[in-house]
């Protein structure tokens, strides 16, 4: 019989899982969509229905798993279920894939992972902070312990994602926000914290890239996605530039210093050669136009 190539997205309907669905489908790749509410990973049952059908001894699955809870702030309210839903949860879905011939696992992390910092590499301590961080850890470190069977993984330790659906919760859009809605930008400290942004659609190539290069893969590999850096007072100058109107740059000297979390991409860039579309400046401007 013959071998078959299948495409596995979960979590098509997500700010990311939308360009990686369209790109895929351009280059007429096989690709099966799954997301709430018909796929729960709550649900083992949910997850068997939609597989089983689709697996035989002869498919190598190429599974993109876009799934999951994103807001930090959230975490610390509900721990327990962003442990399972980004973490302990990926053990279900290799489980599933023991009838494939071969599963190329491509697991989108986050920078969260290292805690504080900055320019860490792939290798450097993780040392998360809150309960966002530590559930990718989790899933991390079960990716790492399957890695013996016929699982190849990437992991793909991403920045800040910002885009046209993106929600507020990050420094960028925040600020944009509190400029337009108050004409006023404050900032926690001295400004000097730096963070690392990349946009939604930069992000989706680089993972349809990797993708159509799932023979590569190697048993476990982890890359630094990589972003633009900026500290909290240079962004909140370039919006005021850009806006251009009377807003008002406010620093809470009383409230401790933000920190920074960067790292560096340089395994990734070599590897697939990485050229960003989207710079800092022009992010920005599609945020403004956008009524946050």
């Amino acid at each position: 019989m013959k071998e078959k190539n299948l495409y596995i997205l979960i979590g098509y309907k997500g700010l990311i899982g939308k360009n990686i669905l369209k790109q895929l489908r351009l280059k007429n790749k096989q690709v099966k969509i799954f997301d709430l509410p018909t796929f729960d990973l709550k649900s083992k049952s949910s997850i068997k229905r939609a597989f089983l059908k689709n697996i035989t001894q002869n498919t190598n699955c190429i599974l993109i798993n876009c799934s999951g809870l994103m807001d930090a702030k959230v975490s610390r309210e509900n721990p327990e279920l962003f442990y399972k839903i980004n973490g302990i949860y990926v053990q279900r879905l290799i489980d599933i894939f023991s009838n494939s011939k071969s599963l190329s696992f491509i697991q989108l992390s986050s920078e969260t992972v290292y805690g504080k910092g900055i320019n860490f590499r792939e290798n450097d301590r993780r040392m998360p902070i809150h309960p966002y961080g530590n559930s990718k850890k989790i899933s991390e470190d079960i990716l790492n312990q399957n890695k013996e069977k016929n699982v190849n993984v990437v992991i793909l330790r991403i920045p800040i994602v910002v885009g046209i659906n993106s929600k507020t919760g990050n420094m960028l859009t925040d600020f944009i926000k509190e400029a337009k809605n108050k004409s006023e930008i404050t900032i926690f400290g001295n400004g000097k914290h730096k963070r690392k942004f990349i946009y939604q659609d930069d992000l989706s190539s680089i993972i349809v890239r990797i993708s159509l290069n799932w023979r590569k893969f190697k048993k476990y590999e982890v890359f630094n996605i990589p972003g633009f850096i900026c500290s909290a007072s240079e962004l909140a100058k370039i919006i005021k530039k850009q806006i251009k109107s009377d807003i008002k740059i406010s620093y809470l000297n009383n409230k401790p210093n933000a920190f920074s979390l960067t790292s560096k991409s340089i395994k990734i860039n070599k590897s697939y050669n990485i050229n960003l579309k989207v710079n800092l400046n022009k992010m920005i401007r599609i945020l403004i136009k956008r009524n946050l």
